[in-house]
């Protein structure tokens, strides 16, 4: 494989990686890599490639993170968890080979919709739930539980949603020296992160949960329980302010005392306060939607 020019992060559509895949169209980029549509060339098989930017092929940190982010995923099998089949790399470049999908991830369709019923939002919120249900299973904590990386594959039923996007999770028995952060960066996504991560001390599966309840409140609510247009404003309203209760925001939405109580639980500022698994949030939730 060769790498594109300096500066340039996208390899040309055709090109052969791992002496296997061929890059058919690009399906998006982050900071760490890109993501391609690809097929197998020994039997055709259509599947995704993440790969790393260019310029961190020499970042052992990023490396590493990457590498790490390939093998968790790797370990878990659920139909809520995009799945990965293997982690290689080609002539120094690192690459994810997973299942390719089709459809648009929740980020998406939230700015299409708007503001969903507790029915139309539950499902998902289960699927999401489930996932990491069997992620904490494995001591695999997410940390960047957000609408953009929860997947709505193309005319399936809304629980069948797919998890993605492991690149900052860590195992819960991870040291801080095994961690794989630069000091004094917080890993994450402000308006969806938990008050302990947010200000940077130690995560675990009720931060997780938190980040769920995030995600509830912004399906609900039509906007996350904390905004501002400067992040670390957000950051400081997730560790010290309380939420507004879904109720204010729409008064005549059914059940709303309900939901309140649900939110509020999920959002609590102390983990030891609010949900303790993700099977626990779950079982709420489900009662909730069968009221």
């Amino acid at each position: 494989m060769t790498f594109p020019g300096a500066g340039a992060n996208l390899l040309p559509l055709g090109t052969l990686v791992g002496g296997r895949y061929q890059l058919d169209r690009h399906l998006g980029s982050g900071g760490m890599g890109s993501v391609y549509a690809a097929r197998a060339l020994n039997d055709g098989r259509p599947l995704a490639l993440k790969m790393i930017h260019r310029e961190h092929t020499e970042d052992r940190t990023m490396v590493a993170r990457f590498q790490r982010e390939g093998r968790l995923i790797a370990k878990i099998r659920h139909p809520n968890i995009v799945e990965v089949f293997e982690l290689d790399e080609d002539d120094g470049a690192w690459f994810i080979a997973m299942e390719l999908l089709e459809g648009k991830n929740l980020g998406t369709a939230m700015t299409d919709k708007g503001v969903y019923s507790l029915a139309e939002a539950g499902p998902m919120l289960l699927g999401i739930l489930d996932a990491l249900e069997v992620a904490h299973a494995e001591q695999i904590v997410h940390r960047d539980v957000k609408p953009e990386n929860v997947f709505l594959p193309g005319g399936a039923d809304a629980r069948h949603i797919k998890l993605l996007d492991f690149g900052v999770a860590k195992p819960v028995s991870q040291s801080a020296q095994e961690q794989l952060t630069r000091s004094g960066v917080v890993l994450g996504t402000p308006e969806y992160m938990a008050p302990e991560q947010a200000v940077g001390m130690g995560v675990d599966q009720r931060s997780d949960l938190y980040s769920v309840g995030c995600v509830a409140y912004a399906m609900l609510c039509g906007r996350p329980p904390f905004v501002d247009n400067w992040p670390l404003r957000v950051i400081m309203k997730q560790a010290f302010e309380p939420h507004v209760p879904p109720s204010r925001l729409r008064p005549d939405a059914p059940f709303a005392d309900a939901i309140d109580r649900f939110i509020a639980r999920a959002l609590e500022k102390k983990p030891a306060e609010r949900y303790q698994s993700a099977g626990a949030m779950r079982a709420d939730l489900a009662l909730l939607l069968d009221a």
